[in-house]
């Protein structure tokens, strides 16, 4: 019987037997896997990208994502149809044209403002879960509705904990 994976981050359960002798390799894999999505980094630099670049196993599995350089064109990071997870974004692009994040589930999609955000998707639709400072120093903000909500230096603990 062949291994199965977990839908979202892509782990090895590997079948009864498979590995015998050898259980560390897919064990290990797996523990790789699981710490990056504690704490990893995946950096995209988004000059001269163009288009929708389909995220692989690599690029989506870790907790971070860190885009930089200048957009020359409009370009879309696309989480594989299905994917779901929450990935907390630091976005410092600079150039004239959009950044998105969508999934190929096909439902809506997310241009990514300069700053940090955590943005989550279900599978089919990604969408902004809460943003922090940008660079004009408006302070931390708060999504209620799809909308962002300043949300004062006091409860800025709120945005993050609750």
């Amino acid at each position: 019987m062949p291994s199965s994976y977990t839908t979202n981050k892509n782990i090895e359960k590997p079948a009864l037997n498979s590995y015998v002798d050898t259980w560390n390799t897919p064990v290990n894999d797996d523990w790789d896997i699981i710490d990056a999505a504690f704490g990893a980094t995946t950096y995209f630099n988004v000059t001269a990208q163009t288009g929708t670049i389909v995220l692989t196993d690599a690029d989506y599995q870790p907790a971070f994502f860190d885009f930089s350089g200048v957009l020359t064109d409009n370009v879309t990071y696309e989480i594989p149809a299905g994917i779901g997870g929450q990935w907390t974004v630091r976005n410092t692009a600079t150039g004239a044209y959009v950044l998105t994040i969508s999934s190929a589930g096909g439902g809506t999609s997310l241009a990514l403002d300069s700053g940090n955000s955590i943005v989550f998707c279900d599978g089919t639709n990604v969408r902004l879960q809460c943003a922090t400072d940008d660079d004009t120093g408006a302070g931390p903000k708060l999504v209620l509705d799809g909308k962002l909500a300043p949300v004062s230096k006091k409860r800025q603990w709120w945005v993050f904990w609750r």
